[in-house]
């Protein structure tokens, strides 16, 4: 699905920690940062919870 921002943002990737039900989206300009998004996500999680995720599910 693309979209198109004011901000130049094209598309969007959402990611849903199915255990807490926590939300986040962000907003991306190109489809090949959603690689990028997505560690610097895990890596985020990882550091807050302080537990290293057991897999990670796209749908």
């Amino acid at each position: 699905m693309s979209v198109f921002i004011h901000s130049g943002n094209r598309y969007f990737i959402t990611f849903i920690n199915r255990h807490s039900h926590n939300l986040v989206m962000k907003l991306l300009k190109m489809k090949d940062k959603a690689f990028t998004c997505t560690k610097e996500y895990l890596e985020r999680a990882e550091n807050k919870t302080g537990r290293q995720a057991n897999f990670f599910r796209r749908y």
